[in-house]
């Protein structure tokens, strides 16, 4: 199947822990008028009990297919191992990552924020015009990359 490059693919940070939060945001985007995206939802088969090597292959397979990585705080609070894992490979692939606040305190974790490549709250609008900005054009995938990459390396540090 062709991927429609006007459509940005977004893997949603997960943790294999699909509550609540992720399914909203995913019906906060899927409303939004005049926006389209392709979740790279990874489906419910949960490797969290498996290998290390093979719950991390899981996790990159989806991430590689994707434009951008959304880290909600809200996921993060309550499975910060597997988030953290999902944000560093992101980052070694040079996939941009938004964080998203809150949905209650709108508080964002300074491990999110020293990740991402911007940050946002609850705001679908806010969201899908960070999307844009990334995977449209105002910011090119080039200059996105270096921004990301250059967090790397101010993270080794």
């Amino acid at each position: 199947m062709e991927h429609d490059t006007n459509i940005p693919r977004i893997f949603i940070g997960h943790a294999w822990d699909f509550r609540r939060e992720y399914y909203r945001l995913e019906k906060m985007l899927d409303e939004l008028p005049g926006f389209r995206w392709q979740n790279i939802f990874p489906g419910l088969v949960n490797p969290r009990n498996d290998s290390p090597e093979r719950l991390e292959r899981a996790i990159r397979g989806q991430i590689e297919s994707s434009e951008v990585v959304l880290v909600m705080t809200d996921i993060y609070e309550k499975s910060p191992e597997l988030i953290e894992k999902e944000i560093e490979i992101a980052r070694e692939l040079g996939i941009p990552i938004i964080g998203i606040g809150s949905r209650i305190s709108g508080e964002i974790p300074p491990d999110i924020r020293k990740a991402a490549f911007d940050t946002v709250g609850w705001n679908g609008k806010d969201i899908s015009d960070v999307i844009r900005n990334i995977t449209c054009g105002t910011v090119h995938g080039t200059e996105t990359t270096a921004v990301v990459q250059d967090t790397n390396l101010n993270a080794a540090a």
